[in-house]
């Protein structure tokens, strides 16, 4: 990927070039006897994740378009998406209304937040189907991992932690209608400190102590979802169960008119959470939510083998 700010470790101006940088709220790495801006705020082009995806090697021709400020990139790859249109992909440096499941808004650090939506013409079938936020995931933690090297664990249904710190997440809209369509929306944080006033919540850049390219992300999210959403057969959902920080745990379902306790059991191949409660009745969730239990009450407790209770692919 092409780089337009950079500066040689020997020239006399190097700290006050990299000082004026960072006071302009850009972020800066060391890369080969070169400090090298990577990222910040008014960063994204469309050049630049053009310039990124055309090294993945994506089976879908993503038509890409990158803004400054949305609303949210979900609205934009919805309206954009016409009924013959092909795959389109929405970058954002910024959302102004960003949300994620059950309402809530998704707060990301000032120019370091990656905010992608993903937008196609699905089977039929895919639209009301949960798997599809699981593979989405699956499909982000894998090209976090070779983009930084970070490997992040899936959370039922739709986060991505690591060492139980939310990292990013995930969110599915669908219809029928006039032909099928699906939305994927991923909400990362990607550079800077972890969002402000945001518990439980750590960034890429936390995680590893240097930038990364939100341009770079973005292009190996958009081919690795292509890849996976065009996999046939159960290689994805074993992966997805090898990620997976939820099978095998306790877990506390807060369901619409009861909660409860048990272990998480199962995942089956419509995206489903199996639970047994502690009664020792098998019960399947689809909605709610979920949180891991310690064995003295909330955090992370160690995993179980998770079953292999027929009916899972």
């Amino acid at each position: 990927m092409a780089v337009d700010h950079t500066v040689s470790h020997r020239d006399p101006r190097r700290e006050e070039v990299v000082a004026a940088w960072q006071a302009a709220g850009l972020f800066v790495r060391e890369e080969r006897g070169h400090w090298v801006v990577v990222d910040g705020p008014g960063w994204l082009s469309r050049a630049r994740v053009l310039a990124a995806a055309a090294g993945t090697g994506s089976p879908w021709p993503w038509a890409w378009r990158v803004r400054q400020v949305v609303t949210t990139t979900m609205t934009v790859a919805r309206r954009a998406l016409g009924p013959t249109s092909g795959p389109i992909a929405v970058l954002a440096d910024r959302q102004t209304k960003g949300r994620g499941r059950r309402g809530r808004r998704w707060e990301s650090a000032a120019g370091g937040g990656l905010h992608l939506s993903l937008a196609w013409h699905p089977e039929s079938d895919l639209v009301a189907s949960g798997a599809l936020t699981l593979r989405v995931g699956l499909a982000a933690a894998r090209a976090v991992e070779s983009v930084t090297g970070v490997r992040l664990g899936l959370k039922w249904p739709n986060d991505g932690l690591h060492q139980a710190l939310k990292v990013m997440g995930v969110l599915c809209e669908g219809g029928t209608y006039p032909t099928p369509w699906v939305v994927a929306g991923i909400g990362m944080n990607v550079n800077g400190p972890p969002p402000a006033g945001v518990e439980g919540a750590t960034s890429l850049a936390a995680i590893t102590g240097r930038p990364w390219s939100r341009a770079q992300l973005a292009a190996a999210i958009a081919a690795e979802a292509a890849v996976l959403l065009e996999s046939q057969g159960d290689s994805w959902f074993l992966a997805y169960q090898e990620r997976s920080v939820t099978l095998g745990r306790r877990v506390r379902v807060m369901g619409a008119s009861q909660a409860y306790e048990g272990l998480a059991d199962s995942v089956d191949a419509t995206g489903a959470l199996w639970v047994r409660r502690d009664d020792g009745a098998l019960v399947q969730v689809t909605a709610g939510e979920v949180s891991i239990r310690a064995a003295g009450g909330a955090g992370t407790s160690e995993p179980h083998p998770p079953s292999a209770r027929p009916g899972c692919p």
